[in-house]
């Protein structure tokens, strides 16, 4: 399906500043839009010709991760986009889980903020984030009070590859473009290198960099497979 202009421009369209609101991130203020307005948007432009659907959600120690996928409907067909958001979990001073349901709940709003800012919805807000600050998002501290970890001290990092801070960012901007946050991409890099990723120069080769691209190509693949047999 062809999305048409107008309605495009209308789920484009700047929210009131009123309904913007902000949290910091890394140090900087970050503008955005609370969930709800963006539902409402969506409701507004849309009707009932829209939906979404979670894919899927994956759990690790400290993450969970969901995937979702919004489809626009009308009398020529669908068009569906994908987004990946993802939530801190939350402990208690004890170690005990806060409330995970909470935390699902915030992963597949942060996806689905995600997936409709494809269509267009609050996408002005998308701001240019530095390549460490694309890979973590642990920067601003944690939330709810929750004390940060004792920082400690390790051996000196390994060197990277040469030209490997280049294909980084290559690969950042394309986990973003796909909708991918940050704790996602985390979590697709961990995954795929099996061994903890948690920034950006944690990846050191040319082969771990095209390991994880080849995830992504799959995970394209998955989601434009259902896009071409509806059509």
């Amino acid at each position: 399906m062809a999305e048409k202009p107008d309605l495009l421009a209308q789920l484009a369209a700047k929210f009131p500043k009123k309904i913007e609101s902000s949290l910091s991130k890394g140090g900087v203020k970050l503008t955005y839009i609370p969930v709800s307005s963006v539902i409402a948007r969506a409701n507004e432009v849309l009707g009932f010709n829209w939906s979404y659907q979670v894919m899927s959600t994956h759990r690790d120690d400290d993450w969970i991760i969901a995937h979702v996928r919004v489809t626009v409907t009308n009398g020529e067909g669908c068009s569906m986009r994908d987004g990946f958001g993802g939530q801190q979990i939350k402990h208690t001073r004890a170690g005990a889980i806060l409330d995970l349901g909470h935390e699902h709940k915030g992963a597949v709003s942060d996806a689905l903020k995600k997936a409709l800012q494809a269509f267009g919805v609050a996408l002005y807000l998308a701001s240019d984030e530095s390549l460490e600050s694309t890979f973590d998002d642990t920067a601003a501290g944690p939330e709810r009070g929750v004390p940060s970890p004792p920082s400690t001290s390790g051996p000196a990092a390994t060197p990277s590859e040469e030209g490997v801070g280049d294909e980084l960012k290559k690969l950042a901007a394309r986990a973003k473009d796909m909708g991918v946050t940050p704790a996602g991409l985390r979590s697709v890099a961990s995954e795929v290198l099996d061994r903890p990723v948690k920034k950006a120069s944690d990846i050191k080769t040319h082969a771990e960099i095209e390991a994880i691209n080849a995830s992504f190509d799959a995970l394209e693949e998955l989601a434009a497979a259902p896009k071409e047999n509806g059509q």
